[in-house]
């Protein structure tokens, strides 16, 4: 059983009418000057995303470094040999021309490429002494230095890579 309704039949709703809905309003703007700086927005969106994707990119060995040098014990009696790998890794990343440096010629290319860190000092001849000579001994203090060293230099060297 279905009951019918009918409209009210009182006197006082008798003239009513439906409230009649406005149209929408569109979100997309209405004309080509705002359409033209979407447009442009748009554009200098995507370039600051590439730009900023490829210097990520681009730099990615310098945390991967950094993590690795920062993992490294400073008692390990292997650091300084370790940190040298690190070293000439990034090294020979930017240009593989820089694979057969050691001695002071390898101090002065890294001084070169970041003129606040100095390896061409007594800490980094004591270092490159290490590796050869089983007798030479770095101290904790100089460990902890050389890391330092090393770290700042992988976070602030400046290079152009080969194309």
């Amino acid at each position: 059983m279905s009951v019918q309704h009918t409209p009210p039949s009182t006197y006082i709703l008798r003239n009513l009418n439906d409230v009649t809905i406005p149209e929408s309003v569109s979100w997309w703007p209405q004309t080509i000057g705002w359409k033209i700086v979407a447009c442009l927005l748009v554009l200098v969106f995507a370039f600051t995303a590439y730009r900023a994707i490829k210097h990520w990119w681009m730099n990615r060995y310098r945390s991967e470094a950094i993590r690795y040098i920062e993992s490294l014990d400073i008692n390990d009696s292997e650091m300084p040999r370790l940190t040298l790998h690190a070293i000439k890794t990034v090294l020979t990343y930017l240009n593989s021309s820089y694979a057969s440096l050691y001695g002071e010629a390898l101090l002065n290319k890294v001084d070169e490429l970041h003129q606040d860190t100095v390896f061409s000092s007594k800490i980094g001849e004591l270092w490159l002494e290490t590796l050869v000579n089983p007798h030479a001994l770095m101290k904790s203090e100089e460990r902890v230095e050389l890391k330092q060293m090393a770290i700042t230099w992988l976070r602030k060297h400046q290079e152009v890579r080969n194309a």
